[in-house]
């Protein structure tokens, strides 16, 4: 029995060689067409799926340099046996696809592991399309997963130059061709699209109210400036904070780091760099740093130990996550814990119950996952920095 034809798409950027390949390789890996099987010969490929030869043989030498055909001449195409195919138990299209911006430091490893204890449970694999930070990678990764007919979508977006991001109407296609999507870290308001978040306004307000109990009044905050969602509810619960408390914000001392680039690998290194300026150029230094996320907060470490000062004895430090990198810096950093491995875990979930219940998309599934303070020693009570000082 012959796989069902899918349609392929002249109005989307993959290329149509592209969009072949991977039905192909989906009819493929899903049991589709099986070890040993002929597949149709190139001329009734090209009628079925209305291309060219040309298209047909980039689509077929493809698929015979990833391993899954051998082309036997004066015979035709045919599968090959494959050590890479669905794991035991995985019955076909029980494929979840992942698309991340990066792989930079541990925050997406703890996400995908998060992951893959969810979908190992349930019986699914997942396929990880990483997009570097580029929007149009983004683009290219959700058009190859919409025709590899995956079974559901996890997506964690690029950050948008803008409040507008020029791939919501790609995410709309996901919705529109039938598969099921859910956002981690990230929510579009405006999408029909439910996310796992985690509670960054909240976390963020808990960490700097600590701050404000152990004495500090000349709080500086080290940012970077984006619309992404997480960033721009970090930023509310940091000022909502110091609103309450009745401080208010002196913004000599809010540092803005800017965006990764080639040159800059980290946002560690990216940050001491920013760090390590303003504090050459500044008479008048902040008594703690509030950041935004733990790598700011290691690279503001390095610079001021580089600029020969101390932490905490000269400037305190506290940020929003716990990865590694706070455990073990010389002086390990006081931070409010957000749940990286969770959001991964329930994101997961979440998607699994819609495509078991067979929905497309969900409004009502709007999860915000609490976190909790963690007091080390890079954030003292004022009055212990000043005995010890």
């Amino acid at each position: 029995m012959r796989p069902k034809v899918k349609n392929l798409d002249p109005n989307i950027a993959q290329p149509m060689h592209e969009q072949l390949r991977c039905i192909l390789e989906d009819q493929i890996r899903t049991g589709q067409l099986t070890n040993g099987e002929k597949l149709l010969s190139e001329h009734a490929l090209c009628k079925q799926y209305g291309v060219s030869r040309v298209t047909v043989r980039q689509a077929l030498a493809k698929l015979s340099e990833s391993g899954l055909v051998v082309r036997k001449s004066g015979m035709g195409t045919f599968v090959q046996q494959r050590t890479d195919g669905p794991a035991p138990g995985v019955t076909p299209m029980q494929v979840i696809g992942l698309v991340i911006s990066n792989m930079h430091g541990e925050f997406m490893p703890l996400i995908i592991k998060g992951i893959e204890q969810a979908t190992r449970k349930a019986g699914y694999e997942f396929i990880v399309r990483i997009t570097h930070d580029s929007v149009e990678e983004e683009k290219k990764s959700l058009h190859d997963l919409i025709a590899r007919r995956v079974s559901g979508i996890l997506l964690f977006t690029v950050n948008p130059a803008s409040e507008f991001n020029s791939n919501c109407m790609d995410y709309l296609k996901v919705v529109e061709a039938g598969i099921p999507m859910i956002f981690i870290d990230r929510l579009i308001p405006q999408l029909p699209v439910g996310y796992v978040v985690a509670d960054d306004e909240s976390g963020m307000k808990e960490l700097t109210e600590h701050v404000l109990a152990c004495g500090y009044q000349k709080i500086g905050y080290i940012h970077h400036i984006s619309p992404v969602s997480s960033i721009v509810a970090r930023e509310k619960g940091f000022i909502s904070a110091l609103v309450n408390h009745g401080v208010k914000l002196n913004q000599h001392y809010v540092v803005t780091v800017g965006l990764r680039n080639e040159k800059t690998k980290t946002d560690i290194k990216l940050a001491e760099e920013t760090i390590a300026a303003f504090l050459q150029k500044s008479d008048d230094l902040p008594d703690v740093f509030v950041a935004e996320n733990t790598d700011y907060a290691v690279g503001a470490f390095n610079a001021i130990k580089a600029f020969g000062l101390s932490v905490p004895n000269d400037i305190a430090l506290a940020a929003m996550g716990d990865l590694p990198e706070a455990r073990v810096l010389e002086v390990p950093l006081t931070v409010y814990d957000t749940p990286v491995e969770g959001m991964g875990y329930h994101a997961a979930s979440e998607l699994l119950k819609l495509i078991k219940g067979r929905l497309v998309c969900s409004t009502e599934i709007t999860v915000h996952l609490p976190g909790h303070l963690v007091v080390r020693d890079s954030c003292p009570p004022l009055q212990k920095v000043h005995v010890g000082a």
